[in-house]
């Protein structure tokens, strides 16, 4: 699976790093291919991909020229636009199917959250990011 690489901490510990895998996907929409020189498909491997064509609904996976595996999201097979052109996704196989890992369609625009500084979020004296911040309110 690549080269494998080590580095040394300070403790006098090694510790083996695993080399990105990372390809710009082909193919089509939903039947993604990749080629990742050295790779071999085994349980638990991570790979990065750049996905070229947004999907427009359940997807399959095929890296090299292998068997084409279902790709999940959340636990179940993915909907149209989850895996979005111009971005690039981590994926991780179990074994079976790929699982996208991390956040998906909501970077694609910025998201407004409302938070409500009347409330207390727990800090030990009980006071409110408006109290801490000398009433200056920012988000």
């Amino acid at each position: 699976m690549g080269h494998i690489h080590a580095i040394q901490i300070p403790d006098n510990t090694t510790h083996l790093i695993e080399p990105l895998l990372y390809s710009t996907t082909s193919g089509t929409s939903n039947a993604i291919t990749a080629n990742i020189p050295n790779f071999e498909l085994a349980a638990g491997v991570t790979i990065a991909l750049h996905i070229t064509t947004t999907n427009t609904n359940g997807a399959t996976l095929s890296i090299n020229g292998g068997t084409a595996n279902s790709i999940y999201y959340n636990g179940s097979t993915i909907s149209a636009n989850i895996l979005k052109a111009d971005y690039i996704y981590h994926l991780v196989y179990d074994g079976t199917v790929w699982h996208v890992i991390g956040f998906t369609d909501s970077w694609t625009s910025p998201q407004k959250v409302k938070v409500d500084l009347s409330t207390t979020y727990g800090t030990e004296t009980g006071q409110n990011e408006s109290e801490i911040n000398g009433g200056q309110n920012s988000v």
